[in-house]
């Protein structure tokens, strides 16, 4: 297995920040767009985020696997996330690992699709028996589970990974 631990932080762009401080108004509202922003961030501890999920769940035009298939490992990894209370910051581990279905990764075939990010972890097969393994390994241990894994391309600065695809894939 390969290690995921994050070596550093991807600051805020400045165009980000610009969001943040401008309080800019929002369309028929007499909120600021930073304030009903902020509030959001906080409600879902963006400030905590680890990890980013997303899984190919749902799909208009199911291709990669069964649209049932897609939505079973969808709320498989929401239940998991919230029984492990790794889906908020807790008071022993101030991290969270925030989670995204998406209509399709565009990889269309071992489905559902999953990627990790900063780590860049692509995962085929991701069905509720290869997502625990996953939670397990990756999200509490930072272990790839490469029975799973097909293309590794970390976000810049985000760890010591080397980009590189992983041939075990015989799942």
């Amino acid at each position: 297995m390969f290690s995921t631990q994050a070596k550093c932080y991807i600051p805020l762009s400045s165009l980000h920040l610009y969001f943040l401080i401008s309080g800019s108004m929002t369309p028929n509202s007499g909120k600021t767009t930073s304030d009903s922003l902020a509030k959001c961030v906080q409600t879902l501890g963006l400030p905590s985020i680890q990890r980013h999920v997303f899984i190919c769940a749902d799909q208009t035009i199911p291709k990669c696997c069964d649209k049932a298939l897609g939505l079973e490992s969808w709320n498989y990894l929401k239940q998991r996330l919230t029984d492990l209370k790794l889906d908020l910051p807790v008071s022993n581990r101030l991290t969270s690992v925030f989670r995204t279905k998406a209509n399709c990764l565009r990889v269309c075939q071992k489905g559902p699709i999953m990627v990790v990010y900063p780590d860049g972890v692509w995962y085929h097969s991701a069905t509720p028996e290869a997502i625990e393994q996953i939670i397990q390994a990756h999200f509490i241990n930072n272990q790839i589970v490469e029975a799973y894994a097909f293309w590794v391309h970390p976000l810049a600065c985000s760890s010591g990974l080397d980009d590189r695809v992983i041939s075990n894939t015989a799942t």
